[in-house]
């Protein structure tokens, strides 16, 4: 019986979490399955994988790893989830480089955190892993204008969204 219950509870918080399918915020990732959108079978997908009973394929991993990092982690599961729910807006890895969820790189508009972040990567020679947009190996002034260009809807995607052999490392 308590098998049965336990099953039962399962099923039923599967369900109360299937969320409406959206678009990735950029260069589709989030998008575990390939099908050009974000919704609950993403986020199982990912489970699958993590769980060891599914092996992802290369580029599947790299849509999956939207913080960056290189891994496909239980930090990606996360941030997608969240992105889901409606409660961020982007991910690390679509110039969202302080990680509160949302762009922020127009100083006319308010704070520019994500700007903040990059300037500093590049001032302090940290290892930023997102900051390199056009996917040249240098942090400049062009990484910066496609952040922006995206930030304010006149681009979806950009070199550094690409995956491929290597590119998530």
């Amino acid at each position: 019986m308590k098998t049965m219950s336990l099953i039962l509870f399962l099923v039923l918080a599967s369900i109360s979490n299937v969320v409406a399918a959206t678009d990735p915020p950029c260069c589709n990732l989030g998008d575990a399955n390939g099908d050009g959108t974000l919704k609950s079978n993403d986020l199982l997908a990912i489970d699958k994988h993590l769980l060891g009973l599914t092996c992802m394929t290369a580029e599947e991993q790299c849509q999956s790893d939207v913080d960056g990092d290189g891994m496909v982690t239980n930090n990606d599961l996360i941030l997608i989830r969240e992105y889901l729910l409606g409660l961020r807006d982007t991910f690390p890895r679509c110039g969202d480089l302080d990680g509160d969820g949302t762009l922020e790189w127009d100083t006319q508009t308010g704070p520019a955190d994500d700007m903040q972040e990059y300037m500093t990567c590049i001032f302090q020679n940290k290892v930023c892993p997102n900051v390199d947009a056009d996917n040249d190996g240098d942090y400049d002034l062009d990484d910066v204008a496609l952040f922006r260009r995206l930030a304010d809807g006149f681009i979806t995607s950009f070199p550094g969204c690409a995956c491929g052999e290597g590119a998530c490392g």
